[in-house]
């Protein structure tokens, strides 16, 4: 490892050694008998599905339109239906997910 890389790695353990909350799991330091912490752990689960569907829906999009398909030096040249239809699958399954199930 270069001094690079133990600098980081002090830095990180300083942060954690200096504030104890950003050690902890977020839904631990919620829960704490907090009166709504179940549904605030859900409104975060909720929200990141949703975003997480976004983002497959946005990747499913650039997959069709992106000019990158017709270069032969990307992965997308031959496999760019494969590609869409699987990050639209993901999309739905998020966005499904956070829909019906919250």
């Amino acid at each position: 490892m270069n001094k690079f890389s133990y600098l980081v790695a002090g830095l990180i353990l300083g942060c954690l050694a200096v504030e104890p909350a950003l050690a902890g799991n977020k839904f631990e330091i919620i829960g704490g008998g907090v009166s709504g912490s179940n549904q605030a752990k859900r409104e975060f689960v909720q929200m990141f599905l949703y975003v997480t569907g976004g983002v497959f829906l946005l990747m499913a999009l650039l997959a069709v339109t992106s000019p990158t398909r017709k270069n032969a030096s990307f992965l997308t040249f031959t496999l760019w239906k494969q590609s869409a239809a699987i990050f639209l699958v993901l999309s739905l399954a998020s966005l499904g997910i956070a829909f019906f199930a919250f």
